[in-house]
């Protein structure tokens, strides 16, 4: 026999000629060690390890995956009588409100679990939105100073210039177009340059614009697009 550490335990009964048959706990209780090194935890760790390895897997047999087998599919043929007679009641709750205009309580309860599920599932879909736009306006934050809306005259500068065939490379600095844009498009000095200072004051100087400063860069960008 396979004598594990859950059978050191006896119970016994005693005979006495007053009270018949009595309960006696033989089995003095027992202290459990405190202090385990390192070494006794790791140990334990393993034997218990290796115990619940034997039984769950060693000594799973036929009978026991049988066992298993019948109690699931007790559940799930206890599932599905479940939901059959729920659906039966739903249909019938139908019925009678088509017929008769009468909620039963069946069909009461479904409209409620049913219209819960869906406040809860438009919660769960609101919040994730929220969330998302959140962390989008935290990195634009993070990354330009500003919001994107306040970015909208950069990205309408970029886009005149882009019509022009004069885009940003990978070693051009949006100044570096800027001045060279002005001199192919014979444009004003510092017509465009005064915009991307505006563009890095409030990226890389995390600034904060002026009232109406973001509003006059973009009718500038405008006046520039009406001008060429």
């Amino acid at each position: 026999y396979v004598v594990r550490e859950r059978h050191a335990h006896a119970w016994t009964e005693v005979f006495t000629s007053t009270s018949d048959w009595v309960i006696v706990e033989a089995t003095p209780g027992g202290t459990p060690a405190v202090d385990f090194s390192w070494s006794e935890r790791v140990v334990l760790l393993a034997g218990r390890i290796e115990r619940t390895w034997y039984n769950t897997v060693v000594i799973y047999d036929s009978a026991d995956r049988k066992a298993m087998w019948g109690w699931v599919t007790s559940k799930f043929r206890s599932l599905g009588k479940w939901l059959a007679s729920a659906a039966q009641a739903i249909w019938d709750g139908f019925v009678n409100l088509l017929i008769s205009g009468y909620i039963d309580e069946a069909l009461m309860r479904f409209v409620i679990v049913t219209g819960g599920v869906g406040l809860i599932v438009e919660i769960v879909v609101i919040f994730r939105l929220v969330r998302t736009l959140r962390r989008a306006k935290q990195t634009q934050l993070q990354l330009y100073g500003v919001g994107k809306r306040e970015l909208g005259f950069v990205h309408s500068l970029m886009a005149f210039l882009a019509r022009h065939d004069l885009e940003l490379g990978p070693t051009t600095t949006p100044m570096e177009l800027a001045r060279q844009g002005e001199a192919t498009l014979d444009l004003p000095a510092d017509a465009l340059t005064d915009v991307i200072a505006l563009y890095y004051r409030l990226r890389w100087g995390k600034m904060t614009p002026q009232p109406g400063e973001i509003q006059r860069a973009l009718q500038q960008v405008n006046r520039l697009e009406q001008m060429i």
